[in-house]
């Protein structure tokens, strides 16, 4: 997580001394899966796809639009 490199060399005093905070190595630190999640549906039953840019007579490159 951010949180090591963001304390990392990060240091506390201790009266007149300076202490070190410990740091944790990588290793320790729990690994993060990444995983693709569906955030939200759309019906389309109404929906059209076009070539062409909203409003005009042009056509898109290599790309469509659903209306």
């Amino acid at each position: 997580p951010a949180s090591y490199f963001l304390n990392k060399g990060n240091e506390t005093r201790d009266g007149s001394n300076i202490v070190k905070q410990e740091n944790v190595p990588l290793a320790s630190l729990p690994r993060l899966e990444k995983e693709w999640l569906t955030a939200i549906t759309i019906p389309l039953l109404y929906a059209r796809i076009s070539a062409y840019v909203s409003g005009t007579d042009t056509l898109r490159e290599d790309s469509f639009d659903v209306l």
